[in-house]
């Protein structure tokens, strides 16, 4: 997640693109709030009987060098408007995704969202962001494996069965 205008410095790890493509409901629930499915398909049931318009999203692994306690490996979800800007960046100059550090943040709400993406070199870092021992991030960061397809829970269609009935 990304605090309104705060910038999180990342690093993408994933050579070919997104890690996983898929889609995704968010419905409101009366007892726990906001809650996310993994779409199944156009015919799923929350689809079929709620009229649901699951969300594309684009799954990247990172590295979140500003992550308390050092880099950390993480989820990136994309949603089509972030996803557009990381687009824009890695065929820019400074791309592509996986050549550079990478300052991201998030300003405004709904559909006045924009997110701000900035290349970060390496010889950067320390002075711009305050993040030092560059040789012991690069370890790090070498040691972190990308996530899979499988980092993504898809619920079974009787799950989804009983959430469309129980919001039905």
């Amino acid at each position: 997640k990304f605090n309104d205008g705060e910038f999180q410095v990342i690093k993408f790890l994933d050579q070919d693109g997104p890690f996983a493509i898929y889609k995704q409901h968010f419905l409101s629930q009366i007892t726990s709030g906001k809650r996310s499915f993994v779409s199944l398909g156009a015919n799923d049931p929350l689809c079929v009987k709620l009229g649901s318009k699951p969300e594309d999203k684009k799954a990247f692994t990172v590295a979140n060098l500003s992550a308390p306690g050092g880099p950390q490996r993480q989820m990136l979800i994309a949603s089509p408007r972030l996803y557009k800007s990381l687009h824009a960046a890695h065929f820019s100059p400074a791309g592509p995704l996986t050549k550079n550090y990478w300052a991201i943040s998030r300003t405004g709400k709904m559909q006045s969202t924009v997110y701000h993406i900035n290349p970060v070199k390496p010889r950067d870092l320390a002075e711009d962001w305050g993040i030092t021992d560059e040789e012991a991030i690069e370890k790090a960061i070498a040691a972190m494996v990308p996530f899979e397809r499988s980092a993504i829970k898809e619920p079974t269609w009787e799950e989804l069965e009983a959430v469309a009935a129980s919001l039905s």
